[in-house]
C-alpha cells in the first residue's frame, strides 16, 4: 500500500502501466483495438469520397453485410433547459436531403426537438470497428412520407404507436396494454380496417452540417475523416484520435 496525504493507495499492475486507485476500472480487451477486429489499413482521407454521402452509402452496404442490425443509431436532443438525452431509434431513409427516422412527435425527443432542432446522431458498426458521426438540424416529414411508412408497418405496430401515449406515465402495464386492446377491438384484424396515422406520430429529417467517419486503430491510433458543410460545399480534413 502506498500512503500520501493520509489516503491509502493500492498499486494495480497492468501490462504497459502501473496505475495507482482505490477503484474497481473495467480491463481494456486485448491491446490491438478498441473494437471488434482491428482493419489493416488506417482510413486515408484521399480515398474518400468527395460527398459524405456517398461514403456513408458504401460504409453503410458493408455494415448490411456484416450485422442484423446497421440502421440502429443514436439520437441525441437537447432541450430549452440545456440537459441532453439519447436514445436508440433506427434509420429508415437516407438520401442527399438527409436522415430519416419516425417516432411520437409528443415524445420526449419530440418536445426536445421542437425546442431545439440541432441534433447528433452516431452509428456503431462493432464488426467493422467503425463508428460515423453525425450532426445536424431536423425538421418534420411531409405528411405523405410519414403517411406511406405508417402503412408499411405491421399493423399491430401501428395499435401500438395508437395506444400508447410515448413517454408519458402509466399506472401498469396491464393499463398499457387495455389501451392496446381497445384499438384493436376499434380496428379489428378481421374487418381489415384502416388504421389512421394519429396525428402525434410521424417522421423527421436530419440535415447534416457535419459527418465524421471513425475507425479503430491499433493501440488507440484510430483514423478519423471529418466533412464539414461551409458556404455551400463540404470541406474535408484528418483528425487526430
Amino acid at each position: 500500500m502506498l500512503v500520501s496525504r493520509g489516503v491509502s493507495r493500492l498499486c494495480v499492475r497492468r501490462p504497459h502501466c502501473l496505475f495507482m486507485s482505490t477503484t474497481s476500472f473495467i480491463p481494456n480487451g486485448p491491446e490491438t483495438a478498441a473494437l471488434g477486429s482491428s482493419p489493416s489499413e488506417p482510413l486515408d482521407i484521399r480515398s474518400f469520397a468527395a460527398d459524405p454521402f456517398e461514403q456513408f452509402k458504401q460504409w453503410f452496404a458493408a455494415a448490411q453485410k456484416a450485422m442484423t442490425d446497421p440502421h440502429s443509431m443514436t439520437l441525441a436532443t437537447c432541450g430549452s433547459n440545456g440537459l441532453p438525452s439519447a436514445r436508440i431509434v433506427l434509420l429508415r431513409h437516407f438520401s442527399p436531403e438527409g436522415f430519416t427516422f419516425f417516432t411520437c412527435y409528443e415524445s420526449q425527443k419530440g418536445r426536445q426537438i421542437e425546442q431545439n432542432p440541432n441534433v447528433a446522431l452516431v452509428f456503431h458498426w462493432p464488426p467493422l470497428s467503425r463508428q460515423v458521426r453525425i450532426e445536424g438540424t431536423v425538421r418534420h416529414c411531409s405528411p405523405a412520407t410519414s403517411d406511406e411508412y405508417w402503412n408499411c408497418r405491421p399493423r399491430e405496430s401501428r395499435k401500438a404507436a395508437c395506444a400508447s401515449m410515448q413517454s408519458e406515465p402509466v399506472a401498469d402495464r396491464a393499463s398499457l396494454l387495455r389501451a392496446f386492446q381497445e384499438v384493436d377491438e376499434l380496428y379489428p384484424d378481421s374487418a381489415g380496417a384502416d388504421i389512421p396515422r394519429p396525428p402525434r406520430w410521424g417522421g423527421y429529417v436530419v440535415t447534416p452540417r457535419m459527418f465524421e467517419f471513425w475507425q479503430s486503430g491499433n493501440f488507440r491510433m484510430h483514423s478519423r475523416i471529418q466533412y464539414q458543410h461551409s458556404d455551400g460545399q463540404w470541406n474535408m480534413r484528418t483528425l487526430q484520435p
